[in-house]
């Protein structure tokens, strides 16, 4: 079996654009940190720190995050795949923490 690996500096990147992403649509759902804490079952302090790229993120706080700020996927799977294809696009951009990126 194949694994594919990230640089520790990939990684990075990654969470960057994932909490950039996050925050862009938290704002567009006028969504709290505490909310989505809430929905996550996680501290405010911790949505802060996945915003920020600052903490890796588990699955389980992830797809509750993004059923949160994608409603309107069919299921928790589609939400999830929304926000983590946001994010990549924000990495091929070159600009993962670009706030004004969508």
């Amino acid at each position: 079996m194949n694994h594919v690996t990230a640089s520790p500096k990939e990684l990075q990147s990654f969470r960057v654009a994932l909490g950039a992403e996050i925050r862009e649509q938290r704002g567009v759902m006028a969504a709290s940190q505490g909310r989505l804490a809430h929905a996550a079952r996680v501290t405010q302090a911790c949505i802060s720190n996945y915003e920020n790229g600052k903490r890796d993120m588990p699955l389980s706080v992830a797809l509750a995050i993004a059923t949160v700020l994608f409603p309107h996927a069919d299921f928790a799977r589609a939400s999830l795949a929304v926000l983590l294809e946001r994010a990549e696009r924000r990495l091929e951009r070159g600009h993962p923490a670009d706030r004004s990126a969508a």
